[in-house]
């Protein structure tokens, strides 16, 4: 068994490298966590940290500033915008949310 004490450089950033594949590997397939966001019921807004929001039926996106409802994107300006906007079904929209607010249709929010 190969410990982290004993590897040599060019070992250790395979295993780096290894670790890094893995961990976009979970986020990608969801292992990490998703919300399901739909208007039909009560999960129109989910709160916490998420690295992608895919559109799965005619989701129309709320960016919209006013309530304080809005989706937030760290590190962004895209709270400013004025309108909301539809990712289509199976596409897939990347950043850093804090907060995904769904102003119609369906979507999932992929945890980090």
């Amino acid at each position: 068994m190969t410990t982290w004490n004993n590897l040599n450089p060019v070992e250790a950033a395979k295993t780096q490298k290894q670790l890094e594949y893995q961990e976009n590997l979970n986020k990608m397939t969801g292992v990490t966590g998703a919300v399901l966001l739909h208007t039909s019921g009560a999960n129109l807004t989910a709160t916490g940290n998420f690295f992608a929001i895919q559109g799965i039926k005619a989701a129309n996106v709320d960016f919209t500033s006013g309530a304080g409802t809005q989706t937030l994107v760290t590190g962004s300006n895209m709270d400013q915008f004025t309108i909301d906007f539809m990712i289509p079904d199976g596409a897939t929209i990347y950043g850093n949310f804090s907060k995904v607010t769904l102003a119609s249709g369906y979507a999932i929010a992929y945890k980090k």
